[in-house]
């Protein structure tokens, strides 16, 4: 595992001594603990039930049969939103992670989403917008993925493959020539995938302070709590599901094949996967932690361009765990064919 992730930030250029930063503001994050839950669930609650008063008073005065629905007023729930102490849209931006299956990425947004409202009017406008958003993502996802699929198996290929063309047979390729050849063709590209991809994590994480903000409401108050609580699912999701993408990007697997072998691996490797995962996060989230609290300890207010460089460095460092879990992928993959991964490991001569 922890040469996984030391490959995947090697092919990336970091060395092993880079590591100590992310993993120093992981730990320096544990003293920027989340807020409570108890008194988030509380500000929930207050927040909805000021905006179902609110309707219920516009009902009111519309003259309106008692029993007639509450209707959908975006406009009385952004009111009480802006008029509380603690930003539903910041919260749930703030502590939620956009994740795109092999890729994590994580926006500090706090300062923006201070002052920032959505301007959507209607449910339909909600869906229209999220799905178009939607589309977007999987675009940029998959050519994301497909990308760093294909820098991950052209130097892993220089580690493993031997050249019959040589003398000495035996001898494996210089891996920094044949991956700075590789970089040189794709390094550029890579570059801007991370700033197209943290452009539209923006767009995205603007559009789910949107949603926050105005779909609860058209349910009925308590809808953003058991939401909340719906979420809890997702990590279940996403285990079991883990190995399903590098398989078709890397092996070309069709989708019934490539479930089959994630379930596979992940039944002989389920300690190291959950171990794996979990250093990753809490490297992640630790980065997000710590450039929120930066932002928000040196500006006033919203700046862009600060802004804008704390998430490109958490799209940089993302996009080294997401190139450390395609690694972490094909190592699985050589063990369950009875490959010594020690030694192949060792044969890379990482520092």
């Amino acid at each position: 595992m922890i040469n996984s992730l030391a490959l995947g930030f090697r092919i990336l250029g970091l060395r092993l001594d880079l590591l100590i930063i992310p993993v120093f503001l992981s730990l320096a994050a544990l003293y920027w603990p989340p807020a409570d839950i108890s008194l988030l669930f509380a500000d929930l609650q207050a927040i909805f039930a000021e905006a179902q008063d609110a309707a219920l008073e516009q009902a009111a005065d519309a003259d309106l049969p008692a029993n007639t629905p509450t209707p959908f007023v975006p406009e009385a729930l952004l009111d009480s939103l802006n008029a509380s102490t603690l930003p539903l849209g910041q919260l749930l931006v703030n502590r939620t992670f956009l994740r795109v299956p092999g890729l994590v990425m994580a926006l500090p947004l706090d300062q923006l989403l201070t002052d920032w409202s959505p301007s959507l009017s209607s449910v339909g406008d909600v869906l229209l917008v999220l799905a178009a958003f939607s589309a977007a993502g999987v675009v940029m996802g998959t050519l994301y993925q497909w990308q760093l699929a294909r820098t991950v198996d052209a130097s892993l290929r220089a580690w493993t493959e031997r050249d019959n063309s040589e003398p000495d047979a035996t001898a494996a390729p210089d891996p920094w020539e044949a991956f700075w050849f590789r970089a040189r063709q794709t390094g550029l590209y890579l570059v801007l995938l991370v700033v197209l991809v943290t452009a539209l994590s923006f767009a995205v994480s603007l559009l789910l302070a949107a949603l926050s903000l105005v779909l609860p409401g058209a349910v009925f108050p308590l809808m953003g709590m058991y939401m909340l609580f719906l979420l809890l699912a997702l990590p279940v999701f996403l285990f079991l599901q883990t190995y399903i993408i590098p398989g078709i990007l890397l092996d070309s697997l069709k989708v019934v094949a490539a479930a089959r072998q994630s379930v596979a691996l992940i039944r002989n490797n389920v300690v190291s996967t959950l171990a794996f995962l979990l250093l990753s996060g809490f490297i992640l989230f630790g980065i997000e932690e710590a450039l929120g609290s930066i932002n928000t300890s040196i500006n006033t207010g919203f700046n862009p361009v600060i802004l804008l460089l704390s998430s490109l460095s958490f799209a940089y460092v993302g996009t080294g765990t997401a190139l450390a879990f395609l690694v972490f992928y094909r190592s699985r993959c050589l063990m369950s064919d009875g490959v010594d991964i020690i030694a192949w490991f060792k044969s890379m001569e990482l520092e």
